[in-house]
């Protein structure tokens, strides 16, 4: 910043506007110090269940006389309709009024229904009387009157105008968090596991981080809050689509402005190219998962999962509406779950799947007897065999009574496929005490 010359005054003029701008100063610290002690202090640092959004800079100077509306925006972040009582605090007793447009209410406190994950818009009205100076701190507050523990407060300021032409030196005032700057999310591969970090704030001692699936946040899910500047996506990561991110810091004033967006693709890496069809169609099941261990797959309902390559698509018939999972094993040996669900109409047969095959008990003791069911629909033919024992071949629908196990033992049903040279396996094993 260039400085600027400025001109010589005397001595006593000197003297005159040093304590003016002394006391100007005072003036601004015991706002700040009155907004500390006025923001009620969270109980924690985890998403209130309630946010208040200040939607406009308050910062400015008004003329007495003059009338200040200030829009105001409370958040029900909760799964449920809550009532919410909200009300103000202020340092000056200026005239203040909530405002709702509809219906009209002009009230200094308002009790207000939101439904669960909605927002309502409100307004602020100031009146700065006409003999005053200086700045007004103003603490809206938003208190769950179903569980006051659930609350949210926000301060803003309003300064009347003085006719003092004197240099002033600004400091962040209220004293809540400076904005973070959420830096961009890298996830060349385009998976849903991708971590997002953010630079620390002046003044937050936590943070809370939103998602939404559209840039304009109307109707963001906080994902993390806490401490920390970084969060990854839980296992098995997000699904096919764009997702966007902003964070805002917390401290015992309140929250600050949210950071600039940020926002990362997650491609589709387990899908079939139909989601919906009649009993008797088919359709393709694709998979893309590079640079892991190993991929497991179901290919039927109640179906083993067997291994395939990393990339590849497999066809299927689906007789009954069927969810199928891919499991993959990534290089860290840690594993992640793909689901995709292949909903299905009518009644024609198609490929197999299996409705039960269990026995009724997973443990024994050596030689005790139990048995094992199962029920087997859209077969051409089904074969069991237990451990190493010959196949034998079933009807769909059946059971093996009184059976006698001495060591553990693989139970098996081989499955042929009605329509395809094809055949695959349900499997469970019975352990010996």
């Amino acid at each position: 910043m260039t400085e600027k010359r400025r001109p010589r005054w005397p001595g006593a003029a000197i003297s005159l506007l040093i304590g003016l701008l002394m006391a100007l100063v005072g003036l601004l610290w015991h706002g700040a110090a009155l907004a500390q002690e006025l923001a009620p202090v969270p109980a924690q640092t985890e998403a209130p269940g309630v946010t208040i959004s200040i939607l406009e800079d308050t910062l400015q100077t008004h003329p007495p006389g003059a009338k200040v509306a200030i829009d105001f925006e409370v958040s029900n972040d909760r799964d449920v309709t809550d009532t919410f009582l909200i009300t103000t605090i202020a340092d000056e007793h200026w005239p203040i009024e909530i405002v709702r447009s509809n219906p009209p209410t002009e009230t200094t406190e308002l009790a207000i229904q939101i439904p669960a994950g909605l927002t309502a818009g409100l307004e602020l009205s100031v009146t700065v009387p006409s003999e005053a100076s200086g700045a007004n701190p103003i603490i809206i507050t938003a208190v769950s009157l179903s569980n006051p523990a659930i609350q949210d407060a926000a301060p803003l300021t309003i300064v009347a105008a003085v006719d003092i032409y004197l240099p002033v030196v600004y400091r962040w005032f209220p004293p809540i968090p400076y904005p973070p700057v959420l830096n961009p999310i890298s996830n060349p591969e385009q998976d849903g596991i991708y971590t997002v970090t953010w630079q620390p704030a002046q003044l937050a001692t936590s943070y809370s981080l939103e998602e939404d699936d559209n840039a304009g946040f109307s109707s963001p899910t906080v994902v993390y809050s806490g401490m920390a500047t970084s969060w990854m996506t839980p296992d098995p990561g997000r699904a096919s689509g764009t997702y966007y991110y902003r964070v805002r810091g917390l401290n015992n004033v309140g929250y600050g402005d949210y950071s600039e967006s940020q926002t990362v693709t997650v491609a589709a890496r387990f899908l079939a190219d139909v989601s919906s069809l009649t009993a008797g169609q088919c359709t393709t099941l694709r998979w893309n998962f590079d640079n892991v261990k190993a991929v497991y797959i179901s290919f039927a309902k109640g179906f083993d999962k067997r291994g395939v390559a990393g990339s590849g698509t497999f066809s299927i018939c689906p007789s009954v509406t069927t969810t199928y999972r891919a499991l993959v094993v990534n290089q860290d040996n840690s594993q992640s779950n793909y689901d995709f669900t292949v909903n299905v109409t009518g009644t024609t047969c198609a490929d197999p799947y299996v409705l039960r095959f269990e026995p009724t008990t997973y443990q024994v003791n050596a030689g005790e007897r139990f048995s094992i069911f199962w029920d087997v629909r859209c077969a051409k033919a089904v074969y069991y065999s237990a451990g190493s024992g010959a196949e034998q071949p079933v009807t769909g629908q059946g059971s093996k009574i009184d059976v006698q196990i001495f060591q553990d033992t693989l139970f098996k049903l081989r499955i042929e496929y009605n329509n395809r040279t094809l055949s695959d396996n349900a499997s469970f094993t019975v352990d010996v005490r």
